[in-house]
């Protein structure tokens, strides 16, 4: 029996519930055998949903566990998979591209490009590797840029140039069709001005980490040009013959400069510390013959003939700079005039007997040339003239060694009066009159 208030189970004869303290009611023997049979229903049905319960907690314990040990082997497999689908997916695209020389793309279309497995990447605008070790960008259908850097083993060459080579032999891959090299803080720079193509090799510890094709622009190449001409004194000296004009328009302290250059431009390396030091600066300079291996049949005509120009300017820039105040002063108050001089009668000169004498200057030197006026030049030095020295503003000297050979005195600008101080042992020189009066032809046969 039990306590209807609490539900405590309570003895026949209690009247009261020692559990709670109220009066027990009794039911009738049907009711109270319905309730003894409800609470052993009660009991079985507890029994019953615990041992379900359990069973339950069993079942989904085992199916957890089968689910985590699935889903283990899910999560371990899966995994490897991937892993293993992209070393796989890599394997295939390094092996496509592994052993291609990417310069031989550069007139490739973009569809073939894509052949190589390389993937469109918006946000860049390029092809690119799936580890962006290689990028590929187009420009008007046309492959703009590339870059190469990464897996040595895996990545392609560009020119023969592979990662990882040494800095010696990647420019000596690259130099004969890239021959002008642009100065830059890492690595070297190469560029083909004729098909307008650059390539940059990044060089850490003398090896190459990167690789950089890069396409010019017009106004690339011309920039180049015009900084390259810009560092030369004469930019042609190797293609045409300077003039004097030119030569002498140069500041006498770069002459020394432009002659070199010449050599420059074979690859002639300086042991002067000036000169190399001058020349390793410049854009166009590739030092590759040492000085005691070169030979002078490397230079071409106009080259040699220009090297003679600008030594003979140099002398008479030399002979000026050591000449005094004075003789300077005498150079340039100088009065004689330059022209064709005659000596003797009017008709002396028309029947071919007179004599002539042609006086011309150059720069401060004054020259020569004697014969008679039906034979003419007799004498005219190595055939540039007689070189004369001025001595003032009237007289003009002529030397042989330390001999004094003749003098010619203006009495103003159109007249002189030659004289010969001692026979020459020539019989031709000596055939000049002493003390003969010479005038410019312009005046000849005029007097006062």
């Amino acid at each position: 029996m039990f306590c209807r208030n609490c539900g405590a189970e309570v003895k026949d004869e209690w009247k009261i519930c020692p559990n709670c303290g109220k009066e027990i009611v009794r039911n009738n023997v049907k009711n109270e055998q319905v309730n003894q049979q409800e609470k052993k229903n009660n009991k079985k049905n507890k029994k019953k949903i615990i041992v379900g319960a359990i069973i339950g907690v069993i079942v989904v314990g085992c199916a957890g566990i089968a689910y985590g040990v699935n889903a283990n082997k899910t999560k371990n497999t899966q995994p490897k998979t991937t892993t293993a689908s992209k070393i796989e997916k890599k394997k295939k695209e390094s092996k496509g591209v592994a052993n291609q020389d990417f310069e031989k793309l550069l007139d490739k279309s973009e569809d073939e490009i894509k052949k190589l497995g390389l993937k469109w990447n918006d946000e860049e605008q390029e092809y690119a590797s799936e580890n962006q070790d290689i990028e590929i960008k187009f420009k008007n259908g046309k492959i703009d840029y590339i870059s190469i850097y990464g897996d040595e083993k895996n990545a392609p060459m560009f020119h023969g140039v592979r990662l990882g080579m040494s800095e010696k032999v990647a420019r000596k891959k690259l130099e004969k069709t890239y021959s002008e090299e642009v100065p830059v803080s890492d690595g070297f720079m190469l560029w083909n001005l004729e098909k307008k193509r650059e390539v940059w090799c990044d060089i850490k510890n003398d090896e190459v980490k990167q690789i950089t094709y890069q396409a010019l622009t017009e106004g690339d190449v011309k920039r180049y040009e015009e900084d390259v001409a810009g560092e030369y004194v004469f930019k042609d000296s190797d293609k045409k013959y300077l003039s004097k004009d030119e030569v002498q328009s140069v500041d006498s302290s770069m002459l020394n400069i432009g002659k070199n250059e010449i050599y420059a431009r074979h690859g002639y390396i300086f042991t002067d510390e000036n000169l190399k030091q001058y020349f390793e600066e410049k854009l166009w300079y590739k030092g590759k013959v040492a000085a005691d291996q070169f030979e002078e049949n490397q230079l071409n005509s106009f080259e040699k003939k220009n090297i003679e120009l600008i030594n003979n300017i140099e002398a008479k820039e030399k002979q000026m700079s050591d000449l005094t105040d004075t003789q300077i002063e005498n150079i340039n108050s100088f009065v004689g005039e330059e022209g064709t001089y005659y000596s003797g009668h009017v008709g002396e000169a028309e029947d071919g007997v007179a004599g002539r004498i042609d006086v011309w200057r150059e720069d401060n030197d004054v020259y020569l040339a004697i014969g008679f006026s039906n034979e003419f030049p007799i004498l005219n030095g190595s055939g540039n003239g007689i070189k004369g020295i001025i001595r003032n503003k009237n007289t003009v000297i002529i030397k042989d060694g330390d001999k004094l050979m003749f003098s010619l005195v203006w009495h103003d600008k159109g007249s002189f009066t030659i004289t010969r101080f001692q026979n020459t042992g020539s019989e031709l020189l000596d055939m000049i009159n002493i003390d003969t009066p010479y005038v410019n032809a312009k005046y000849y046969g005029v007097s006062d």
